[in-house]
């Protein structure tokens, strides 16, 4: 009984299985969206032209900072917190392959290889994952959060 009383409940999270298709196209999805708000956004109140310099062209300017966006919105969001809001809104997260929080250069890797336009052919090899995952040796996987008791130490 004292056991009982000198225990907490935390919630944590546990790996559920590897992220499917259907997470991916959901992610990719939810991501583009927030990447060209984020890009539309800064484009509009900083003014593009203040941004880089003048001399290119608007398109190549708009290019430009979509990459920009683009590279600090995975970085930042992929190593400080394992996930990008799309696989937040998904429940997944980014981990390394032996279920570790993936080091800086595997998510750099991650990132800059996932601009490869064929990347998915990978899915019909047999590792079955995207080249971005096989190349940076990281995984998505399915987070589910779980009770766990844990005793108090008096």
């Amino acid at each position: 009984m004292t056991d009982l009383l000198d225990s907490t409940i935390k919630k944590v999270n546990v790996h559920d299985g590897f992220s499917n298709l259907p997470d991916r196209i959901r992610h990719i999805f939810v991501d583009g969206l927030i990447l060209t708000l984020l890009s539309t956004l800064i484009q509009t109140t900083a003014g593009i032209r203040d941004i880089f310099p003048s001399y290119l062209s608007r398109a190549k300017t708009e290019l430009l900072l979509l990459f920009s966006v683009y590279l600090l919105y995975y970085l930042l969001m992929e190593y400080f917190f394992g996930f990008t809001l799309g696989k937040w809104l998904n429940k997944t997260r980014v981990v390394s392959i032996n279920l570790h929080k993936p080091t800086f250069r595997q998510i750099l890797i991650r990132t800059i290889s996932r601009l490869i336009p064929i990347g998915f052919v990978t899915l019909f090899t047999p590792y079955k994952a995207f080249l971005h995952d096989i190349l940076s040796e990281t995984r998505v996987m399915r987070i589910r959060k779980k009770n766990q008791v844990h005793v108090n130490d008096i």
